[in-house]
C-alpha cells in the first residue's frame, strides 16, 4: 500500500473573507508538485506562520502591522509552495490560506461566502 504523510502547518486567525477558487489557482501548481513528490512512507513539511498586529517574537520587535514566515525544512519542492505564500498569502485573513490549500487538493471542494476557519490540523 502506498502512503504518502503530509503535513502542512498554516496558523489560522478568525475571517469573514470568502476565497473563489479562481483565487486558489495559484497556489495549485506548486503545492500539488509538493504533494505529488512525496515518496510511500516518506514525510514532508512546510511551515506557513502568519502575525497579524505586530512581528513575531523572535523578530527584531520591529513596529509592523503583519508579518509572514515560510519555513521549506530543506525540502526544493516546498520552496515554491513557500515563494507563492510569502507573496501571496493572507495574513490578516489567514484562514483563506488554509482554504486555498484544500480546494487545490480536492477540485471539488468549495466554501461557501464568509466560511470562518479558526484552526485547521490536516495530515
Amino acid at each position: 500500500m502506498r502512503r504518502r504523510s503530509l503535513n502542512v502547518v498554516i496558523p489560522i486567525i478568525c475571517t469573514s473573507a470568502y476565497v473563489t477558487g479562481a483565487a486558489a489557482q495559484g497556489l495549485c501548481e506548486p503545492l500539488r508538485a509538493f504533494i505529488e513528490s512525496v515518496k510511500p512512507n516518506e514525510t514532508r513539511t512546510l511551515e506557513f506562520h502568519t502575525s497579524w498586529g505586530s512581528d513575531f517574537k523572535d523578530s527584531n520587535d520591529q513596529q509592523v502591522l503583519s508579518a509572514k514566515r515560510c519555513v521549506p525544512n530543506g525540502y526544493d519542492l516546498a520552496k515554491p509552495v513557500c515563494a507563492y505564500l510569502m507573496q501571496n498569502g493572507a495574513v490578516e485573513f489567514a484562514g483563506n490560506n488554509a482554504k486555498q490549500a484544500l480546494m487545490c487538493l480536492s477540485r471539488k471542494t468549495h466554501f461557501a461566502d464568509h466560511v470562518v476557519l479558526d484552526g485547521i490540523k490536516l495530515s
